[in-house]
């Protein structure tokens, strides 16, 4: 849920190497990354998967898919 939230508050792409950092912070990089791995395979199973743009070393939200945020709304 956090990786969810974190790309749709910034809207911004992020690299694996940053959202794995920032998500698994107590964890050494490789488990930081195997740990994002695992979370993206699980989401790709999922009916969000139109709603990720997940390259590489890339991932972002679909901007061709249309949603909203509450938090937009305090914003």
């Amino acid at each position: 849920m956090a990786l969810l939230i974190y790309l749709a508050v910034t809207a911004e792409t992020q690299t694996r190497s940053t959202l794995a950092a920032l998500l698994w912070s107590d964890f050494p990089e490789n488990r930081a990354r195997s740990n994002l791995r695992d979370t993206l395979a699980l989401l790709r199973r999922t009916p969000l998967v139109p709603y990720l743009h997940i390259e590489r070393r890339t991932i972002v939200l679909n901007p061709e898919m249309a949603y909203w945020l509450d938090t937009a709304v305090f914003l």
